[in-house]
């Protein structure tokens, strides 16, 4: 007890000679297709209060595994020391955790057409409001970097800078204004859109197929006069006692032509 009564007393006289504790905040969410998401939450603070890192660090270390993060490490930026965590989430446990918690305000809308999904997100929350009451005075965040990973391209935001060919969003938020957050992407629906490829192609199969057997029964229309004309002509030649292939003189006996070999009746 008189040791932690010590330390208490050395970390509070440390924050009036060193002034406030300077926090920097960098967190990164990350979704991908399967609708599953990574996030990365690094907390550090000036080195001002290099003396006491350890217990800083081991107090934030338990508010990370609070937090459900498992993947904690160490951490040295510049000046600057802390905490990074890494958790995996389901996007629906996320959604709830947000829309649970009084401190946001979310506005997400999504419009199904045949061929796409148009998504729409507005979030608006206050930084200062997170931190309580006794720590506002003692604890200084210069800097809050939101990093959205998307697997889809935004189409419109009011992010500070887009990456990533317009896949990944930076926003530096005010640590006591309110901040708004914006996004705007399309979700493409790839089942319905090869379904209608699908279609369109097997209409082009079966025309090509349709014009095909148009031609080819227009050209035995075509040569079947003929045919008929060459038959007729072959039985005046016969009767004429002629044969039709050769033209020599047949007898109305023959069954075969003795010039040609040609058949002259059907035998039975």
């Amino acid at each position: 007890m008189k040791r932690f009564i010590l330390i208490f007393i050395l970390f509070l006289s440390s924050i009036f000679l060193c002034g406030c504790i300077d926090l920097k905040i960098d967190q990164e969410i990350t979704i991908f297709n399967d609708k599953n998401i990574t996030h990365s939450m690094k907390i550090l603070t000036s080195d001002n209060v290099i003396y006491f890192r350890e217990e800083i660090e081991n107090r934030l270390i338990s508010e990370f595994k609070k937090a459900g993060f498992t993947d904690i490490t160490r951490v040295n930026d510049a000046n600057y020391f802390g905490i990074c965590g890494i958790k995996n989430n389901n996007l629906e446990e996320v959604k709830n955790d947000f829309n649970n918690n009084n401190l946001f305000s979310i506005d997400d809308r999504s419009i199904d057409y045949f061929f796409f999904k148009h998504i729409s997100v507005n979030v608006n929350f206050k930084l200062g409001e997170l931190l309580h009451d006794e720590d506002k005075n003692l604890i200084s965040l210069s800097e809050y970097k939101f990093t959205l990973n998307l697997p889809v391209k935004i189409i419109n935001s009011n992010a500070d800078n887009l990456l990533n060919n317009g896949k990944s969003a930076v926003w530096y938020l005010s640590p006591y204004e309110t901040n708004n957050i914006y996004i705007e992407c399309i979700v493409y629906n790839y089942i319905n859109i090869a379904i209608i490829t699908f279609i369109f192609l097997l209409s082009i199969i079966f025309s090509i197929i349709v014009i095909i057997k148009n031609n080819q029964c227009s050209t035995m229309d075509d040569n079947e006069p003929i045919n008929v004309g060459l038959k007729s002509l072959q039985k005046d030649n016969i009767k004429n006692n002629i044969c039709p292939n050769c033209k020599q003189k047949i007898s109305t006996e023959d069954i075969f032509c003795g010039n040609c070999g040609y058949q002259l009746k059907k035998i039975n």
